[in-house]
């Protein structure tokens, strides 16, 4: 019938329009499903009156403001009392959403994502769903029990229409239902082996969660893990729940070895998170300590060292080196050194571990605490006057050696705490002078040297030499100066002695100083009498003589009956003057020189010659010793024609001696070549000779009895002085 197709007709419209958006292919009417749909639903009556939509909640609803023009109803309004809200839900639990309506007209039905459940309460087809309350009291709540993931969804509660009443709908109320994640999986496994110092990725995933679960990574004091820490949420196939994937990126130390490392996974659906672990297994290469007792080594002790190593694997091996030589047969955690001494002072100790990881190694430098010794002793040394002079000495100890320089005088006097001393020669500084050398913990040690100023020799031997005719003579005599005379020359009455038959002449030196023998066998008559032996250097000349005397001849000998005590002071005034005779020449003598000349006539007429024995000697002329030229042999037997050598005017007579050595700075200032010296150090009138203070440094100043050397070569020479 015509009325039939017109209410076709708006059907189709208000399906369109209430279903935009809907893709389930259903159509509605009011919230209620027509034949053709999934599920069975009354069609009803259409009424032709025209709605005007609104929206609630972001979805568009069909209102009537007036009774239906189609059923006829009796135009007094049908209203909700009590509307259902949103509410959330762990999946399992219970659901209530209530609805009331008052003056309740229509049929009333539930919608699902605006799928309507079924009219009245019998809900068939959804087993979980109830509608409980009553008719009477306009009660229609819905009921869920248990709450499944397909509740999750909007929710309506809707009345239909009837004639003259309009249909009512509630407000979409949204039903959250959570859903707990799966238990979390580390995707690395329960253990991780990795090696020290390397990253490791951890990955930890929990799927299914609803709404996404939160991971939580914690170290092995459940510290969180805040660092490297990244996350992704991904979807689940049916759309409503997630997983989510979360990564520690982590540099592996070997101080986790054997700690755990946990991930944690929950969301709103569980109280408790769910954990799972892994446990990280560290290999590293052995780290190494090095022990030893005791801990001061000193020379002769035994010690003890041991090697302890922290690796993973823990199987290792052990070696030992010295410096860079390895010890055969150790290779244990133990080393035992025994009486050690100071050749291992300062060598490197090493052990050396390995494992299948790597190899390691510990050293220590060996410090070895030993007494000091001597590598350099303080030497003699001699030099000129004002001329710097180094005295060294060197100790090897540990400690280190501490030096302290005395002056050995009236008192110990400090001069120096190095190693080396500089000392500058001159009359004060000349003597003894000690390295003491001390090193904590140890005894001192000490040595001496002698600062000596160069000089003209000193000889020295006996007096008086005794012996029998036919007996074996032995003459003996000892130069010393600086530099040390290189030979002795033994003469007698102007001969000169040498090797050959009875007479044999042996030199030899010791400690600087020049010793010479000179043996006659088989004494005769004719070679009793006055020896001499003379000794030079470059700063001038002395001699000695001996006496060559026949026991029975000796005139000095005091007879048997002279008492003890003459005996003892006689002895002791010998003594004194044997000291004061050869020490003479050390001692500077002042002496008046009075206005007459006691030597006047002894002075030569020819001050270039001096007569000896009617025969001429040459003043000019320099003697050497040692020298065979034929000017030695010329005068070998000539004698002078004077009794005191010393005075003697030819200055390379063997039998002149040179005179004391003097420091004008004993007596004047340092600046006395300005002045006058006085008249005994000045040459003698009518010599050529310049002043002796015009002459300092070039060579030794002797007393003015005596002539300088150079004076020899001059071309006018005082006959004496």
């Amino acid at each position: 019938s015509m009325e039939k197709q017109l209410a076709w007709c708006v059907i189709i419209l208000l399906s369109k329009q209430h279903t935009e958006g809907r893709n389930d292919g259903q159509f509605y009417v009011e919230g209620d499903i027509l034949e053709g749909g999934t599920n069975r639903a009354h069609l009803y009556k259409v009424e032709r009156d025209m709605y005007q939509g609104y929206r609630s909640s972001n979805s568009w609803y069909p209102q009537r403001d007036q009774p239906s023009i189609l059923d006829g109803g009796d135009r007094r309004g049908q209203r909700f009392l009590r509307e259902p809200p949103d509410q959330t839900a762990k999946i399992g639990e219970q659901v209530t959403l209530p609805c009331r309506v008052e003056n309740k007209q229509g049929k009333l039905q539930w919608t699902r994502d605006d799928f309507g459940l079924g009219l009245g309460r019998d809900l068939t087809g959804f087993d979980r769903y109830t509608m409980t309350g009553s008719d009477q009291e306009g009660d229609y709540t819905l009921s869920i029990y248990p709450v499944e993931l397909e509740d999750d969804a909007i929710f309506q509660c809707q009345v239909g229409a009837v004639k003259g009443v309009a249909p009512i709908r509630s407000r979409y109320a949204t039903l959250t239902v959570t859903v707990p994640p799966e238990p979390p999986v580390i995707l690395n496994g329960d253990t991780v082996e990795v090696l020290e110092e390397r990253t490791v990725t951890f990955e930890c995933v929990s799927k299914a969660g609803k709404p996404a679960a939160e991971i939580t990574w914690l170290d092995s004091h459940n510290i969180p893990i805040r660092e490297g820490v990244e996350t992704v949420i991904e979807s689940h196939p049916d759309g409503k729940r997630q997983n989510t994937i979360s990564m520690l990126r982590r540099k592996i130390l070997r101080s986790d070895n054997l700690r755990n490392i946990s991930c944690e996974a929950q969301n709103v659906a569980e109280s408790i998170p769910r954990r799972v672990s892994l446990q990280i297994k560290v290999e590293y290469p052995p780290s190494v300590t090095l022990h030893y007792t005791p801990h001061i080594l000193q020379e002769g002790e035994t010690v003890n060292f041991k090697c302890s190593s922290d690796a993973n694997p823990p199987r290792v091996t052990y070696r030992w080196f010295l410096d860079t030589r390895e010890l055969e047969g150790e290779n244990g955690r133990s080393l035992v050194l025994p009486a050690i001494n100071r050749t291992l002072h300062g060598t490197i100790l090493k052990c050396v571990v390995q494992n299948r990881i790597g190899r390691s190694e510990e050293t220590h430098t060996m410090t070895v605490t030993y007494p000091p010794v001597w590598r350099v002793k303080p030497a003699d040394l001699a030099g000129e006057d004002g001329e710097p002079v180094v005295l060294s000495c060197l100790a090897d100890s540990y400690p280190p050696p501490r030096y302290t320089w005395y002056k050995i005088d009236t008192i110990n006097t400090v001069v120096g705490r190095s190693k080396n001393l500089t000392v500058i020669l001159n009359h004060q500084s000349q003597g003894v002078y000690t390295c003491r050398v001390d090193a904590q913990g140890f005894e001192i040690i000490e040595s001496s040297a002698t600062v000596r100023l160069k000089g003209p020799p000193i000889v020295s031997g006996s007096d008086v030499i005794l012996v029998g005719i036919g007996e074996e003579a032995e003459l003996l005599c000892a130069a010393e100066g600086i530099p040390t005379p290189q030979a002795v020359l033994w003469t007698m009455q102007g001969s000169i002695m040498r090797n050959g038959g009875r007479k044999s002449i042996d030199s030899y030196r010791r400690e600087g100083v020049l010793y010479s023998t000179l043996k006659i066998q088989d004494i005769q008559s004719t070679e009793l009498g006055v020896y001499n032996c003379t000794a030079s250097n470059m700063y001038g000349i002395d001699h000695k003589t001996v006496s060559l005397k026949l026991k029975e001849d000796v005139s000095f000998l005091i007879p048997l009956g002279v008492g003890i005590t003459g005996g003892i002071f006689l002895t002791i005034f010998l003594l004194f003057l044997a000291v004061h005779c050869r020490r003479s020449s050390q001692k500077f003598i002042k002496e008046e020189i009075s206005d007459k000349d006691e030597w006047n006539d002894t002075i030569a007429k020819d001050k270039h010659v001096l007569k000896v024995q009617e025969e001429e000697v040459p003043l000019n002329q320099h003697f050497d010793p040692l020298s065979q030229s034929p000017l030695v042999d010329k005068y070998i037997n000539i004698n002078l024609n004077v009794q005191d050598p010393n005075y003697s005017a030819v200055y390379g007579n063997p039998y002149l001696r040179a005179g004391d050595t003097l420091n004008y700075r004993d007596t004047y200032d340092h600046n006395f070549s300005t002045e006058e010296p006085p008249m005994q150090y000045r040459a003698t009138a009518g010599s050529s000779s310049p002043p002796l203070s015009s002459r300092v440094g070039a060579g030794p100043v002797v007393d003015a009895k005596y002539i300088f050397r150079e004076d020899v070569l001059s071309s006018s020479l005082a006959t004496h002085v």
